[in-house]
């Protein structure tokens, strides 16, 4: 059962586009709840130029997706590239 999946997409703020990663959790386990709570409650609170900014969260059904900022270079950038 995969938990998890994640993807390259874009944003588009005042005219501009930018690129973002985007985190898709399948819910259905309360073990990995309660683990995602507390990473969200941890990173809407920080803001350092080394750490990836988380953008927003979304909840649909059993699945939460998280917008975070796309770290250049990363796996996920070179993947869909």
């Amino acid at each position: 059962m995969t938990f998890s999946f994640s993807f390259k997409s874009f944003r588009i703020i005042k005219g501009r586009q930018e690129q973002i990663a985007v985190k898709v959790f399948n819910l259905e386990q309360k073990k990995l709840i309660d683990e995602l709570q507390y990473e969200l409650t941890f990173l809407t609170n920080l803001n350092h130029p080394n750490i990836i900014y988380y953008i927003q969260s979304y909840l649909k059904g059993q699945k939460l997706w998280i917008v975070l900022e796309l770290m250049v270079g990363s796996a996920q950038d070179r993947k869909s590239t």
